[in-house]
């Protein structure tokens, strides 16, 4: 039997539903042993992505930002601008693929949380414990389709 070659597309589709609802299952599983396990998993995985960007010397700002638009735009399909620099820079997820993929398993009745609650968990257990490992402080605004997320280095 011939095994079909998927589109660019129907690969990131695929791969961003296999990623999503495997993340919501470690998330739920670490969420059952109770609060103290999930925010050391945070600040577990916080920490090992802030040594990497710091190993790759990509621990400011625009360093954060280029990483996550490189990462999602290539690997996820997400359609992703980014601009400023060392200091301050804006991570423009115009289109999310991870959001877009969740809303759909959301309406198949696979992903049991809304949309609000997805995106509210992406920026607080993703984007800012990362980002606070790095002394970086975000500014976000939710859109529709994703995040507008403006980069800092913080102030305190």
């Amino acid at each position: 039997m011939e095994i079909p070659i998927l589109g660019e597309e129907e690969k990131w589709e695929m791969m961003r539903e296999i990623f999503v609802l495997n993340k919501q299952v470690d998330i739920g599983f670490i969420m059952q042993m109770g609060m103290e396990k999930m925010s050391e998993y945070t600040e577990m995985t916080a920490q090992q992505y802030a040594d990497m960007l710091r190993a790759q010397g990509k621990d400011d700002a625009i360093g954060f930002a280029m990483n996550e638009a490189i990462v999602r735009k290539n690997l996820m399909g997400s359609d992703v601008e980014v601009d400023g620099n060392h200091g301050e820079a804006t991570l423009n997820l115009k289109r999310d693929g991870f959001l877009m993929t969740a809303i759909n398993l959301i309406k198949k009745g696979l992903l049991p949380m809304s949309k609000e609650e997805f995106q509210h968990g992406c920026i607080e257990g993703y984007f800012k414990p990362r980002a606070e490992k790095l002394d970086l402080e975000l500014d976000v605004e939710y859109t529709d389709k994703g995040y507008r997320i403006k980069i800092s280095k913080s102030k305190t």
